[in-house]
C-alpha cells in the first residue's frame, strides 16, 4: 500500500480526529485500522500536542478550526477530511499553500435536512411551539393568537438550489401551493421540478413572493449577512423564514428585530454564529423564533453514513487513492 508522505509514529501512519462530539471513535477506527491507519482522539490536544503528533491527515469536526497559524505548523499533514459539509471553520488558501488536500462529505444528510426544514414550515405555519407553551401554561388557547395558514395556499422560497435544495422542493411540493428557487450558480433545465415551481431571477422577487423561505447556501464572504434588515424587510408582513444552513448568513439582530416589529411572523434557526447559544443570547427570550441545537443533520442512519464516508475519504487521501469529494480552491 502506497502512503502519501512520512508521518509515522511508532508502525502506523496517524489521523488525528479533531473538534469531534462523538462519545466514541469505533466507526473511524475500524475503517482506519483496516487500512493500517492510527487513529489518535485529538480533541484536548493543544496546539503544541496536535503538531507533536505528526499525523498524515485530521479528520476534522464542527468545534475547532484550522486557520492559516494551526495549519502552518503541521507539516507533516497531507489531507483535511471535514467531518460534515461546511468548510468555513478551515482557511482554505492556507491549505492550498502548504499542499494540503481538503475534503468534505456532501451527502449524508440531504434528506434529514430537507425533513428537517419542511418540518419546521409546518410547525411555524401552525403554531405547534405556541400551542405547546400555551397548553402547559394552563390557558388553552391564550390570549394572542399565532398566524396560522393553510400551506397549500402559500409560496415556499429556496434559497440555493444544491442538493438539500433538490428534495427539499421534491418534498415540499406535494404541500406548498407554489415553490420559488433561487440561486444564480444553478442552470435550470437538468433538474426535473414539480409543475408549480420556478426559478427567479434575483433575491428580492423570491423574497417578495414567498410566505417562507428556507436558506441552502455555504457560508462565505459573499453569502454572510446574505438576508440582512433590507432583505428581511422586503419580504411579506407575516412571512417566516428559516436557516439550517449555517449562521451568520441571517443577520439575527436584524431578524430580532423585524419579528418584535411585527413585519416577520417568526423564524426557525438550527444554526447559529456561537454554538453552544450563550445563556444570555437575545434569542432565547423570543418564542416565535423555533430553535434547535444544530441538529438538523442528525439521524442515526446519517451519523453512521459520515463517519464511515469520512474515514473512507481519509483512505483515499492517504493511499493515492481519488478523493471523492475534494474542495476545489
Amino acid at each position: 500500500m502506497k502512503w502519501a508522505g512520512k508521518c509515522q509514529m511508532n508502525s502506523a501512519p496517524i489521523v488525528a480526529a479533531y473538534g469531534h462530539l462523538f462519545p466514541n471513535l469505533h466507526i473511524e477506527r475500524d475503517v482506519l485500522d483496516r487500512a493500517g491507519l492510527q487513529l489518535v482522539d485529538a480533541n484536548r490536544c493543544s496546539d503544541d500536542e496536535l503538531v507533536a503528533l505528526g499525523a498524515c491527515g485530521i479528520l476534522l469536526g464542527a468545534f475547532q478550526k484550522l486557520d492559516r497559524a494551526r495549519l502552518t505548523r503541521l507539516s507533516t499533514c497531507k489531507g483535511v477530511v471535514r467531518v460534515g459539509i461546511g468548510v468555513d471553520n478551515i482557511d482554505l488558501q492556507a491549505a492550498k499553500e502548504a499542499q494540503i488536500t481538503i475534503c468534505n462529505v456532501p451527502s449524508y444528510c440531504i434528506e434529514e435536512v430537507a425533513v428537517h426544514v419542511l418540518t419546521c414550515s409546518l410547525a411555524l405555519m401552525r403554531g405547534l411551539s405556541y400551542w405547546d407553551r400555551s397548553v402547559r401554561s394552563g390557558s388553552w388557547r391564550g390570549k394572542r393568537l399565532p398566524l396560522l395558514r393553510r400551506p397549500s395556499t402559500c409560496t415556499l422560497g429556496i434559497i440555493g438550489f444544491g442538493q438539500i435544495g433538490k428534495v427539499l422542493e421534491d418534498r415540499a411540493s406535494r404541500i406548498f401551493g407554489s415553490i420559488v428557487i433561487y440561486d444564480p450558480l444553478y442552470q435550470n433545465g437538468s433538474q426535473t421540478v414539480g409543475p408549480r415551481t420556478e426559478f427567479v431571477a434575483n433575491l428580492d422577487e423570491l423574497l417578495r413572493r414567498a410566505d417562507v423561505a428556507s436558506v441552502h447556501v455555504p457560508l462565505t464572504s459573499e453569502t454572510k449577512d446574505m438576508l440582512g434588515e433590507p432583505q428581511l424587510r422586503t419580504m411579506k408582513t407575516g412571512a417566516f423564514v428559516i436557516n439550517a444552513s449555517r449562521g451568520g448568513i441571517i443577520n439575527v439582530p436584524a431578524l430580532l428585530r423585524v419579528i418584535r416589529e411585527g413585519h416577520l411572523a417568526g423564524a426557525a434557526l438550527d444554526t447559529f454564529t456561537k454554538e453552544p447559544l450563550p445563556a444570555d443570547d437575545e434569542l432565547l427570550s423570543e418564542n416565535r423564533i423555533l430553535l434547535s441545537p444544530h441538529i438538523a443533520w442528525k439521524s442515526e442512519e446519517a451519523e453512521t453514513e459520515l463517519r464511515r464516508s469520512s474515514a473512507e475519504e481519509m483512505v483515499r487521501i492517504l493511499t493515492g487513492g481519488t478523493p471523492r469529494s475534494p474542495i476545489k480552491i
